[in-house]
């Protein structure tokens, strides 16, 4: 509908596909995310914990699986890069979607069911391919559970949201950045070149970074 609006003009297409008429897809690099956010709670667990730990729970979309799929699963494998192959028995998945369009408290509700599940797990790895904000409201559960320093957590996003976080508690390890505020860095030129009826990529995806206590004034000044 978008692209019949307005005559299937050449379209750069932001975060969203837009067939028939897309040229070019700018946006997040899914894989590459969930790698780097893997890569960097292992080393963290790796340095801090010998790789040892009790749960890895990931805060799943397995409804939008061309999302979910490359961004989970690249966070298992980065982490597995570091920690080596992950028990079956250790891996919990949590479907933020699952109790209706409310994903933060459908990710607190069941992640307090998991803490309940697990009473003596002192090392619970959270990694959130569903973003920031549901793992905050896991975060909060674990909080309200008085399990707080039993978790540590990796999201994804690096927003507004989590980067107080990451600043004041030493049990959030990380975040993976997705800079929505370079988005122009690559939309401007690319739509600059089709304009001027150059070619173009078929995509333009983010380079991603992770966050943590040690490099986020480098990424997030004086905030």
């Amino acid at each position: 509908n978008i692209c019949d609006a307005y005559g299937n003009l050449p379209t750069v297409a932001i975060d969203v596909p837009q067939a028939p008429c897309e040229k070019i897809f700018i946006g997040a690099d899914n894989y590459a995310a969930g790698i780097v956010g893997g890569e960097g709670l292992g080393n963290f667990v790796q340095k801090q914990l010998d790789c040892q730990y009790d749960a890895y729970v990931s805060i799943d979309i397995p409804s939008i699986p061309s999302v979910n799929g490359p961004r989970a699963g690249g966070n298992k494998e980065g982490f597995e890069n570091i920690c080596g192959p992950m028990p079956d028995s250790k891996y919990f998945s949590i479907d933020a979607f699952q109790g209706g369009p409310d994903q933060p408290e459908n990710s607190r509700r069941q992640f307090t069911d998991i803490l309940t599940a697990l009473p003596n797990a002192k090392n619970i790895l959270v990694v959130a391919p569903a973003g920031d904000p549901m793992a905050v409201a896991v975060f909060n559960a674990g909080k309200a559970a008085g399990r707080e320093k039993d978790i540590w957590m990796s999201s994804q996003g690096a927003d507004g949201t989590t980067r107080p976080f990451i600043r004041e508690s030493s049990q959030w390890v990380g975040a993976v950045a997705y800079f929505p505020e370079r988005y122009g860095e690559l939309v401007l030129p690319a739509a600059i070149k089709l304009a001027k009826g150059e070619s173009v990529p078929t995509q333009d995806l983010m380079v991603h970074d992770f966050v943590t206590i040690d490099n986020i004034d480098s990424f997030y000044p004086n905030e």
